[in-house]
């Protein structure tokens, strides 16, 4: 069997960069395009060497595992382990999907196969790397139709974000629960909301929001305008619709913060949101003093 290394270094680096880029999309990691490329180096160097007369140390299962986690470690730098885990889970679910796409197309159409050695991709048998192409379109489809759905179904254990933004100078901190069955958004912008409690930040309001939220539960819509006429927040206020059990047609009002950021864990990013101020307490115990909606985290 005639192997050529150059064909085999770059179908394994074409392949094993669309699984790093897939998989950090899935996942949500903060990446640059030097890291995944380099990630994927490692990747295709691993499948010549394997070639080489020294390579057969590095061949088999536990050698491609190695090189895999050493891949993970390059591109995505996790800070601990349960990054490293989840890196781990989704490199090898997408490479999963991706070969059964290749697989099936092979079968559906019935011409020749991918011929591998070791688990490492050579060439198919007619020299028409064609099927690869199919691997590639399940990872491209992966992160352009299925990356929401996919990380809407694993986060329905909600979670608790930190949540960093500033209205006129003024910063603010809380601790906010991601809200899988929250859909606010404002109407115009279309921009996700996040809810705040009022006494979380109080302290970035005009003193006429603040009189009226003391003496009123509930102000409407008008009060709320005439509280915010002349002010500051005049310029960045929104008014934005909501229902809830007991409330049909209920009123908040909110602002377009000078800067927001949401840290996730180890992750931090910056969100275009709107902030709604909410009367009542949101959480029972005081665990958080905000609520966020899920899309924000699906960037």
């Amino acid at each position: 069997m005639t192997v050529y290394l150059d064909e085999v270094f770059l179908v394994n680096l074409l392949m094993d960069f669309a699984v790093l880029w897939c998989a950090a999309h899935l996942a949500r990691f903060s990446y640059s395009w030097k890291r995944l490329i380099a990630g994927a180096l490692c990747g295709g160097l691993y499948a010549v060497i394997i070639f080489l007369p020294f390579g057969k140390y590095l061949a088999g299962k536990l050698g491609m595992v190695l090189c895999s986690l050493l891949m993970i470690i390059i591109s995505f730098r996790p800070k601990n382990i349960k990054s490293f885990c989840k890196a781990t889970a989704y490199l090898y679910s997408v490479a999963f999907v991706m070969g059964g796409a290749v697989m099936a197309a092979m079968y559906f159409w019935g011409e020749g196969f991918i011929q591998t050695w070791n688990g490492i991709a050579i060439a198919a048998v007619d020299f028409r790397l064609i099927w690869l192409s199919f691997g590639l379109l399940a990872a491209i489809g992966l992160v352009c139709f299925l990356k929401r759905p996919i990380q809407h179904d694993l986060s329905v254990a909600a979670h608790i974000v930190k949540v960093d933004f500033a209205l006129n100078g003024i910063a603010a901190s809380m601790q906010a629960l991601v809200d899988t069955g929250s859909a606010l958004t404002e109407p115009l912008s279309k921009k996700p909301v996040i809810v705040a409690e009022f006494n979380c930040i109080q302290q970035l309001l005009p003193l006429e929001i603040v009189r009226l939220y003391h003496s009123l539960q509930a102000p409407t819509a008008e009060q709320l305008l005439l509280a915010a006429e002349n002010t500051p927040l005049a310029t960045k206020a929104r008014l934005i619709p909501y229902r809830s059990i007991g409330q049909e047609n209920g009123i908040l009002l909110g602002f377009r913060p000078d800067w927001l950021t949401i840290q996730d864990g180890n992750e931090k990013f910056t969100a275009q949101a709107i902030v709604a101020v909410s009367a009542q307490s949101l959480s029972p115990y005081g665990t958080y003093q905000g609520l966020v909606n899920p899309d924000l985290l699906y960037r």
